[in-house]
């Protein structure tokens, strides 16, 4: 149930690279990020995918503060008080893809300030068998709702990290909240991994299923306070978990683990440095290490987070261009 493109789009949004011959695309939600905020995300995108689409969603007010570098801007209307920022970011990829969606065969919905990519994305042979098996690739934190349990060695190096166990708790609270206790409880009791909401990946087709049924539980099954809380991670786990278990989901989807899929959450994973050719790497030992083709939440360790802008030279200014309205229609 996705909300009619006028409801979501400024009346004049802007763009830039309206017009793109590219099929692979990048959504993401960037509301109040500055250049510092973002420098990371797209000259790691720039690097290791060109030819990829990004597209950012953000205020009119953020134009003369944000770059380009091939970037697509759309200015976003104010969300209602009614939802929190996170679950209207799903009526805006939504109605993007409905609009101007013909080209795309394969997408990503990201978030930015926290993520990076280190290798070709549609090159992982887990994304190229999703996209051509018709699959959205959910991809998991590694600890399980309810029991404060890790699939792996909990990273904590100087206490910034906040754990399997809350991350878990958190989880069950906000399924909870959004679902009643009853959900809750049989989630819990399988015991499922908590998969994060943060990046998705997909074809056209399934993501456009994922983003309707989606949009259908947060508007049709889920409680009214869901939408003004972070409940795009527990309709995203029902979804998953729930709905999937029961054969009950509408679209084909596949699920990896931390350390198994492309996407790496570095908040509940193994020990991590950075390389001396400015990569994430991943240790599962003292020689058993590997560098994950995205990487997530790599800003809940301050010392890794400035690691990475060093090498990506985020300290030295991006080019800021100026866009002109009269090209958007």
């Amino acid at each position: 149930m996705a909300v009619p493109v006028w409801e979501v789009f400024a009346q004049s949004h802007h763009v830039a690279n309206l017009t793109s011959n590219h099929t692979r695309y990048v959504l993401s939600l960037a509301l109040h990020y500055g250049p510092d905020d973002l420098c990371a995300f797209v000259r790691s995108w720039r690097l290791h995918c060109p030819e990829t689409h990004l597209v950012l969603f953000v205020y009119e007010q953020q134009l003369n503060t944000l770059p380009q570098l091939g970037v697509e801007l759309v200015v976003l209307r104010e969300f209602p008080a009614t939802h929190a920022m996170n679950q209207w970011r799903f009526y805006a990829f939504a109605a993007y893809m409905d609009e101007r969606g013909q080209h795309i065969r394969g997408v990503v919905l990201s978030d930015a300030r926290d993520v990076l990519l280190q290798h070709n994305i549609w090159l992982n042979p887990h994304v190229h068998h999703a996209l051509r098996n018709q699959e959205l690739l959910f991809s998991l934190e590694g600890n399980y709702f309810g029991d404060g349990k890790s699939h792996n060695v909990l990273l904590q190096p100087d206490g910034s990290f906040p754990g399997a166990e809350y991350g878990a708790k958190l989880n069950m609270q906000w399924i909870e909240e959004c679902f009643g206790s009853e959900v809750a409880r049989e989630m819990q009791a399988h015991k499922s991994a908590v998969s994060c909401a943060g990046v998705t990946i997909g074809s056209r087709a399934v993501m456009g299923s994922y983003l309707r049924e989606f949009l259908h539980v947060l508007e049709s099954v889920a409680s009214a306070r869901c939408k003004a809380i972070n409940g795009d991670q527990a309709i995203h786990n029902y979804l998953l978990w729930y709905l999937g278990r029961k054969g009950k989901l509408g679209f084909n989807a596949v699920a990896f683990g931390n350390g198994v899929s492309p996407v790496y959450t570095v908040g509940y994973g193994l020990p991590v440095s950075v390389n001396a050719m400015g990569q994430v790497l991943v240790s599962r030992g003292p020689a058993d290490h590997f560098v994950p083709d995205l990487v997530h939440q790599y800003d809940r360790n301050a010392k890794l987070a400035s690691a990475l802008r060093t090498a990506y030279r985020c300290s030295e200014p991006m080019q800021i261009t100026t866009i002109d309205s009269d090209t958007v229609r």
